[in-house]
């Protein structure tokens, strides 16, 4: 079965390019695939894959996604592919994987901003997509992906499956976790009976820093006497202006910014919960991450990763009228070592569940379905 995979950049950095390398590097040792992915740019590895270039035109901005398209579809017209395999808006293909959301609503509601042009080729490609008759299987990475999808497009519900990224559960795994957890604590000062609390993004204000800082506060306040809750944050941001914050709530001392950090296994193992309420993720893979390593997660209800998390169990899935007061009241849950040990077992058991093998045999699946429907 000679498959053809598309993706405007494979194997580089991002969510949707990590999904697309991980499957696709499994997909390529099925002995029955064949596989050929169409990308601008992309790392090659071991597996055997053909790679195509796409040629995009840069200039004017909104012909970029239509240029995208138009080589696509070029290389399709001179292969003989029995399945077509997208990870992104083009004029038709079988499957859809669809890491986002329409981007009319991404747009003009998430962002709030209006349509300029290239917004406009890109709903426009899209729509070419969703609405082509060839189309036989759209694969949403969340119910909250899916969700948005069906206010766009008259999609059949029939030919939907959510499918969830998965992750390398034992990279999280440490056979040394306890010297790991002592070192990287004793690093940024917290004691051995404090609890830490992981924030990572390379987007503060979009992830919701504030609010984690002020809910931290808040049930510092309200558990005196207790183990003090400290804040560890990864990534990039304005580090001055959540200082500030921080220190107009009397928690200055108790956060610690680490920066861009690659091995972000070391920092949950140091960590015992992990929050990000994010504005908007139609994922998240950091909370998968941070549930492989058994930590219970605070999320908002705008996060596509709110799918994994049993409320209570394997964390919270705050209120929709997000605040600082719902966060507080999360973590004074999570204060108690025995109910945090609980939910870390469960964590890691719903996490060792969502592995990148089983992902790709469930695509691998996908795949046949659509051969027998084109073929017989």
């Amino acid at each position: 079965m000679k498959v053809a995979v598309v993706i405007p950049k494979y194997g580089l950095v991002g969510g949707a390019e990590n999904f697309v390398f991980e499957v696709t590097e499994r997909l390529a040792g099925f002995r029955e695939f064949e596989i050929h992915v169409l990308a601008e740019k992309w790392r090659q590895e071991e597996a055997a894959i053909t790679f195509h270039k796409l040629n995009l035109m840069k200039f004017p901005r909104f012909m970029e996604p239509i240029s995208f398209a138009q080589s696509a579809e070029k290389i399709i017209k001179s292969q003989n592919f029995d399945i077509i395999h997208t990870h992104d808006r083009m004029f038709g293909a079988d499957i859809f994987t669809f890491h986002g959301i329409p981007h009319r609503l991404w747009r003009t509601e998430v962002r709030q901003k209006y349509m300029m042009p290239l917004d406009r080729a890109m709903s426009w490609v899209e729509g070419k997509c969703f609405e082509h008759p060839g189309l036989l299987r759209v694969l949403p990475v969340s119910t909250l992906t899916q969700d948005y999808l069906l206010r766009e497009y008259s999609l059949d519900k029939e030919k939907i499956r959510v499918m969830h990224p998965g992750v390398h559960a034992e990279r999280f795994d440490l056979s040394n976790r306890e010297k790991v957890r002592s070192e990287t604590r004793s690093r940024f000062g917290f004691l051995e009976d404090d609890i830490v609390v992981f924030f990572a993004s390379m987007n503060f204000e979009l992830k919701r820093l504030d609010l984690v800082i002020e809910g931290i506060s808040m049930a510092n306040a309200k558990s005196a006497g207790s183990s003090r809750l400290k804040l560890l944050v990864a990534g990039r941001g304005n580090e001055k202006k959540y200082s500030a914050i921080a220190g107009s709530m009397g928690v200055e001392s108790d956060i610690k910014f680490a920066g861009v950090v690659s091995d972000m296994e070391k920092y949950f193992a140091a960590s015992d919960i992990f929050a990000v309420p994010s504005d908007f993720d139609t994922f998240g893979m950091v909370v998968l991450e941070a549930m492989a390593s058994g930590l219970p997660v605070i999320i908002s209800p705008t996060m596509g990763a709110r799918d994994i998390v049993t409320e209570g169990v394997t964390g919270f899935v705050l209120p929709a009228n997000l605040s600082s007061r719902n966060i507080a009241a999360a973590l004074e849950k999570l204060q108690s070592s025995d109910t945090r040990a609980k939910m870390a077992a469960e964590c890691i058991k719903t996490a060792g569940g969502m592995s990148w093998d089983g992902l790709a045999s469930g695509i691998a699946g996908e795949y046949e379905r659509a051969y027998k429907i084109k073929h017989g």
